[in-house]
């Protein structure tokens, strides 16, 4: 398996990269520059993988393993920074690890849970002195809006 591994690493330092090349399409200078161009990758890391693994097992057959989607060439959008960015959204591989789990457990929190009545919530959120003015200024406006509402 150390030959096949060593194999692999030396054919992708032979390997000449002629996709780094930026061929621009004719274009008015008018246009908007767009900073990111589409880029091939060779292999993904589930492939690479697969073919360090299928090297040393030449026994299994096609049944056992079905045929995954590959990646083209086009799969990937490369950046300025040399960055590459994939088109499809990566395969879901089971179940999310319990660590990776956040749970929030809905309701009060804290002293809030102590809290039963509605005066006791809302001093909470506001203190004596922002209530008092609320209903003072509620209380004012309701005044003025029953004087044009007589019967």
């Amino acid at each position: 398996m150390d030959n096949a591994r060593d194999a692999l690493i030396e054919s992708w330092l032979a390997e000449v990269d002629v996709g780094n090349h930026v061929y621009e399409a004719e274009s008015s200078s008018d246009e908007e520059v767009d900073n990111l161009e589409e880029e091939d990758h060779h292999q993904s890391e589930s492939e690479q993988e697969q073919d360090i693994q299928g090297d040393g097992s030449d026994e299994s057959s096609e049944e056992d393993n079905p045929p995954q989607k590959c990646r083209r060439r086009t799969d990937f959008y490369k950046g300025v920074d040399d960055t590459l960015w994939s088109k499809t959204v990566p395969l879901n591989r089971g179940r999310i690890r319990s660590h990776n789990i956040v749970f929030v457990p809905p309701g009060p929190k804290g002293t809030a849970r102590q809290k039963t009545t509605l005066e006791d919530c809302m001093s909470l959120c506001f203190d004596d002195r922002i209530i008092h003015l609320i209903t003072k200024y509620t209380n004012n406006k309701i005044d003025y809006i029953k004087e044009k509402y007589r019967r």
